[in-house]
């Protein structure tokens, strides 16, 4: 397509009539109305990660800062003239953003036959909509990909490669592994409890993590197995009715093979936007239609700019489960 095709809007007058050009408006408009609404649960950097609004469009990183204090007050004796002196000083971090893009399209003649078939039985055929709900898809699958792994070669950052955050090493059980799967109730909820008391003790109780994201076989062990041959309560039900730990406990198929050696990850962090952010700063967006040889284009764009984590110790990774 050529850049004078590009910047300017498509003369469609020789090649549909005016009541054709009259539907397909009137189609593209119902397409990006149902396309907004189109939801996918299987899809959930969204629904775990609070956005991050503060970025502005065409921004080509994103840098914040991070800042910190020094000095305490001592006791001084009368007339003492060596104060100590407090100061705060801030380090600059910066990610990447992106833009990405994607496109559908329809042919001259599938407009026309759609518009024919339209005045002879109002409603009785529509443009194809999947064309425009799998662009939806397919931004949102970016989304998702950035939000998982970042993007290297713009040191983008995606919740699971932050190098920042720490790591908990995962004991062996009783049967000698560490998988879930091999222990018994009492182990699980020891390595659970002892990984949420790993960032308390190592941010001096400042941080104390609220969601536990947990792979596919790990997450199945902790809501299917009971406390206790005695009880009818699941590992997953005592953890949280404890209120020591996570006050919820999700799962995540992104985390299956996510770690050291493939092995599979689980993540702890506290889903506040003062703390971690998923960084979009522009939603897809939907150009005009534009003319391209026998096809109509309708291209869309949008920036991220992958997954912050402002306080990284207010999360952590641990792999073996």
């Amino acid at each position: 397509m050529s850049a004078a095709r590009k910047m300017k809007m498509p003369h469609l007058d020789g090649h549909l009539d005016a009541a054709q050009q009259f539907f397909f408006a009137r189609e593209l408009e119902a397409i990006e109305q149902r396309r907004i609404q189109v939801d996918y649960a299987a899809r959930k950097v969204r629904q775990l990660f609070p956005p991050n609004r503060s970025v502005p469009a065409g921004s080509k990183s994103y840098t914040f800062r991070q800042w910190d204090r020094t000095g305490i007050a001592k006791a001084m004796s009368d007339g003492g003239n060596d104060v100590p002196r407090a100061d705060a000083f801030g380090v600059e971090v910066t990610s990447g953003i992106e833009p990405y893009a994607l496109g559908y399209g329809y042919t001259f003649n599938e407009i026309r036959s759609a518009a024919l078939a339209d005045q002879k039985r109002p409603g009785g055929q529509s443009l194809d909509q999947m064309r425009a709900n799998a662009c939806t898809e397919g931004f949102e699958d970016a989304v998702e990909q950035v939000g998982i792994s970042g993007l290297s070669r713009k040191s983008i950052l995606g919740a699971l490669n932050q190098p920042n955050v720490p790591t908990f090493t995962v004991p062996a059980g009783a049967g000698g592994g560490t998988a879930w799967t091999t222990k018994t109730p009492d182990e699980i909820i020891a390595d659970i409890t002892n990984f949420h008391a790993f960032i308390a003790k190592l941010t001096k109780q400042v941080e104390r993590m609220q969601r536990l994201l947990l792979p596919t076989s790990a997450y199945e062990v902790v809501v299917g197995t009971p406390r206790s041959s005695q009880s009818d309560t699941s590992i997953a039900e005592w953890v949280i009715r404890s209120q020591a730990t996570f006050k919820e406990i999700d799962t995540w198929v992104a985390l299956d093979g996510a770690g050291a050696g493939s092995t599979d990850r689980m993540m702890g962090y506290t889903p506040d936007d003062m703390k971690v952010g998923l960084v979009i700063p522009m939603e897809q967006t939907a150009y005009p239609p534009q003319v391209d040889g026998l096809e109509v284009v309708v291209n869309t764009e949008g920036e991220l700019g992958g997954i912050v984590f402002f306080k990284p110790a207010s999360a952590c990774y641990a792999d073996g489960v």
